[in-house]
């Protein structure tokens, strides 16, 4: 028997339906022998020999167009196809993907990480071969062709079926795009692409199960049926047949330029810091290390109270990176922008350079740093002159370091302030993603993922990177000063007892608030003269020891605590002349008006009084010390005096405009007064007449 007969007669065979597999294998060895005697190494493609005869794939998804609809076959491969179509779009969900947009990239990878990226996505392309196989079916198999070996079978089911497999072949690779660009561990790629795969081939899987007998007996005859031993030969030229080829090969190629583009994308987003927050805010607490040194350029080192503080508020990327992270600078804490980098008047004020946070790999470990500020003299980091540092991390996003900050440890040991160990460091996005990281109190700006707070809310203003700051109408004008006791002389008490029956059990005190502080509306930047998303007061009278016409004096919000500034003789600045000098300093230079907290040394240079720490939206409820004696035996602030009546603290020393002036509330509040006595004693002129 020649070649060609041993294939034809091995071809009847098996179109007869057969079931002796012994056979057909026989047979089909036989013509396999013949071709391969005749052909090997002589293969020619431009002639027209057929030795790649296919059949159809052992998979559920046959079963799909070679079974009546109503049989239970038919429903098994539904019930696979659903099944993993399902798994699939879980591990899509896993991996990120929601009905709102796509999940959270990583920050930044590693390089082993980056090339098992690159590789698995080769690795991909060799694993898929459900896109392959049905487009390979459709192309080799027209419908004249199918129709001649399957008369009884749908060619429009047969379709579908192929149609099916490319869909769950893309939908698997989609999953691996997906999966590479979340991933940030080696190992879990792997494990992932074993998942993948898995669910990819549960219809092979079934099908093998099927055939065994596992399920039933008529899915075993229906995977043992003549259709799955049919074969297909080439009914094409040879031209068309290249075309097929080439057309196979170009679907490969889109496929892997696609995946190779995308992760291309992702990783040098990744590398210019666009997965991480463009801008942070930046809350240490209240620190202060005494002898920091201070090397300006030009100039001889010099010691320094650093009070960490002062360095609160909003930090940028500034476009640059160290060692693959990126460098956070410090902003103005006017508005958030950037510090000029030139002086309105280089005399009296000297141009500040700002703060920065950075990832050192020397230490692995994010760092705060200023280039003028040192931790002492004789031994520096040159490339990294930190002066706090997170516990030791790899993590490319600053929002993840967990865990408290620290100093230099020499410095804690010399100093032995055990406590100044560990620093908490509070860091937060200045982004929004919806409403509620608005505080319900702005809108999320899609576009630039910032808050925009609202302005047509009644009685109240919102500030602040979250709109998290509410600043009342009320408290635009805060009340302060001297606090005065007077006690109801007895012909009072006797004239509320005869003229409304009331017995006063203890006698009744009054505060006097004398000065008035008001926040400024400025018509520049944003439109309300603030410091740290915290509004400036500026004295406005009241006070016996400020001059109304010449003193100038500031409530201020330096980072954690307010300051009272007192500047004898510089209301001069509220003038026209010296507004660009004002608006200068006040944008550019922390938080005090021509002088900064840390830089000038206003807490020695100008500051007459002091808050407690507070992350208070205003200065109402917080107690303030009066500062007198100065000097290292009474720390950084000098030795405080409570201002608070009779020296008491927790009763705090400002009051909105709102608040019910009297020390125990209203006396009368609980007394069973109408009419016009009590109308009568909340005249304030009347009131003030009871006190002799």
């Amino acid at each position: 028997m020649d070649t060609a007969a041993a294939a034809v007669a091995a071809s009847t065979d098996i179109e007869s339906g057969d079931f002796d597999d012994s056979s057909n294998n026989t047979k089909a060895k036989e013509a396999a022998a013949g071709v391969s005697a005749v052909g090997i190494g002589t293969i020619d493609d431009t002639k027209d020999e057929d030795f790649d005869p296919i059949t159809l794939p052992q998979s559920t998804h046959t079963l799909l167009f070679t079974e009546p609809v109503c049989s239970k076959s038919f429903q098994f491969s539904v019930a696979i196809a659903t099944l993993s179509i399902l798994c699939l779009l879980l591990a899509l969900t896993n991996n990120g993907i929601t009905l709102d947009g796509i999940g959270q990239v990583p920050a930044n990878v590693g390089k082993a990480v980056k090339t098992a990226q690159f590789a698995s996505i080769f690795i991909a392309l060799l694993m898929e071969e459900e896109i392959p196989t049905g487009l390979y079916l459709l192309r080799r198999i027209p419908k004249t062709y199918f129709k001649s070996k399957f008369p009884e079978l749908c060619y429009s089911k047969f379709v579908a079926a192929s149609c099916l497999r490319i869909f769950m072949g893309y939908l698997f690779l989609v999953n691996v795009l997906f999966l590479l660009m979340m991933s940030d561990n080696v190992i879990d790629i792997f494990f992932d692409f074993i998942a993948l795969q898995f669910l990819q081939q549960l219809d092979d899987i079934s099908f093998n199960l099927a055939r065994m007998g596992v399920f039933s007996k008529s899915l075993r005859v229906a995977t043992t049926s003549k259709y799955f031993r049919t074969e297909f030969r080439r009914q094409t030229k040879v031209k068309r047949s290249k075309r097929i080829g080439f057309f196979l090969k170009a679907i490969y190629f889109i496929n892997l330029m696609i995946l190779l583009g995308v992760q291309i994308y992702v990783t040098v987003k990744q590398g210019n810091g666009d997965y991480q927050c463009k801008s942070i805010t930046v809350i240490i607490k209240d620190e202060v290390w005494e002898e920091s040194v201070v090397q300006m350029p030009g100039e001889e080192s010099k010691a320094m109270v650093l009070v960490y503080p002062y360095f609160n508020g909003i930090y940028n990327q500034d476009g640059t990176s160290h060692d693959g992270r990126p460098v956070y600078v410090e902003q103005k804490k006017f508005d958030g922008t950037p510090f000029d980098t030139t002086s309105p008047d280089p005399v009296n004020i000297s141009v500040k350079i700002p703060a920065r946070i950075q990832y050192c790999k020397s230490i692995r470990a994010w760092v705060f740093m200023h280039e003028y500020i040192r931790k002492s003299t004789h031994h520096e980091d040159s490339e990294c002159p930190w002066l706090l540092r997170s516990e030791e991390t790899d993590v490319y996003d600053i929002e993840e370091v967990q865990g408290p900050w620290q100093p230099d440890i020499s410095f804690v040991f010399s100093h032995s302030n055990v406590f100044l160990t560990i620093f908490a460091v509070d860091i937060t996005c200045n982004e929004c993603n919806d409403n509620a990281d608005c505080n319900l109190n702005g809108e999320c700006k899609k576009d630039g993922k910032s808050c925009e707070c609202f302005k047509d809310v009644e009685g109240v203003q919102f500030i602040g990177q979250h709109c998290e700051v509410r600043l009342k109408d009320d408290c635009h004008t805060i009340y302060g000063g001297e606090f005065i006791i007077k006690v109801l002389s007895r012909a009072s008490c006797r004239l509320l007892f005869v003229v409304l029956n009331v017995s006063l059990p203890v006698p009744l005190r009054k505060e006097v608030f004398n000065d008035t502080w008001s926040v400024v509306p400025v018509g520049w930047g944003k439109g309300l003269f603030q410091e740290y998303d915290r509004p400036v007061y500026v004295y406005q009278g009241g006070s016996p020891l400020i001059d109304d016409d010449n003193d100038a004096a500031f409530l201020i919000y330096s980072g954690d605590r307010w300051f009272g500034l007192y500047q004898p003789g510089w209301q001069f600045l509220f003038g026209e002349t010296f507004e660009p000098l004002f608006k200068a300093s006040v944008m550019n230079y922390h938080e005090s008006p021509l002088l900064s907290a840390f830089w000038d040394r206003a807490y020695t240079s100008g500051t007459v009084f002091v808050s407690d720490p507070t992350t208070g939206d205003t200065p109402v409820g917080v107690d303030f010390y009066y500062i007198r004696e100065r000097g290292n035996q009474f720390g950084p602030y000098g030795a405080l005096y409570p201002l608070q009546l009779n020296n008491q603290t927790g009763r705090g020393y400002f009051r909105c405009n709102d608040t019910n002036p009297y020390l125990y509330g209203d006396p009368f509040q609980n007394m069973n007064i109408t009419g016009p006595g009590r109308r009568m004693l909340h005249t304030e002129g009347m009131f003030d007449n009871l006190f002799g």
